[in-house]
């Protein structure tokens, strides 16, 4: 059943790279992420996180996230979580916003992990509900956004380091829209700096489809990706 899971998991990602590239405004992005977790108990968690991500690199602020989750574990396997997310997205090309807009959402994460041959697999399902609006307009658009995340990682035997590949699809549900959103491909290295400290860095690409556009049809932001993750047990 797993490997049906993957299969038609690939089989999606691989349709939905058939996007025409014709006219992709190619860009390049830095990430700066910071996670945090707290173990309540042996079942329930809480998480935090920081995103820092900047145009040109390191050049300048387009957009800053702030979320928040309750997570819950149902067992080894599955986790069950819901939460908040919070995002600030400033003007900086001709690509991103004309001016300063705002993101309120709610989400529910599904989280299912299980092995596979020498790698750990996770797959994540979420559901958000986004309320959007620009600085010059309080009124407030809502939409519904399915994203599906599948993360392989490799632990380098008799070692800290790892190897991880993640593959994230985001689908839009709201009417009239294009269905198909983003795609975020992710290859990257990491290594347990301790019991609760792991440090991540890499290359992800995020395809953003643009469909409204003249001029071009989608972004493809080339991002430098740099992860810290802290965990409280």
């Amino acid at each position: 059943m797993k490997q049906n899971v993957l299969k038609n998991t690939f089989l999606l990602f691989f349709a939905c790279l058939t996007v025409t590239q014709a006219q992709v405004k190619e860009r390049q992005n830095g990430w700066l992420m910071a996670f945090g977790r707290y173990a309540l108990n042996e079942h329930w968690d809480l998480h935090a996180e920081t995103q820092l991500r900047y145009y040109e690199i390191a050049g300048y602020p387009f957009q800053h996230l702030f979320r928040g989750e309750l997570l819950r574990k149902v067992n080894d396997n599955l986790t069950i979580g819901a939460g908040y997310t919070y995002i600030e997205e400033f003007p900086y090309d001709e690509v991103g916003a004309p001016e300063k807009s705002f993101e309120h959402n709610m989400f529910e994460d599904i989280f299912f992990a299980h092995p596979l041959g020498a790698l750990k697999a996770m797959h994540r399902y979420r559901i958000e509900q986004r309320w959007t609006h620009r600085i010059s307009d309080t009124n407030a658009s809502f939409s519904n956004r399915f994203r599906y995340a599948l993360t392989l990682q490799y632990p380098l035997p008799k070692s800290k380091w790892f190897f991880s590949v993640m593959d994230e699809i985001f689908i839009h549900t709201f009417k009239g829209g294009d269905l198909f959103n983003q795609n975020w491909a992710w290859a990257g290295i990491g290594r347990k700096m301790s019991e609760h400290l792991t440090i991540e860095a890499g290359y992800l690409n995020q395809y953003i489809s643009m469909p409204w556009r003249n001029d071009f049809t989608a972004a493809s932001n080339h991002t430098i990706r740099m992860v810290l993750a802290y965990r409280i047990k």
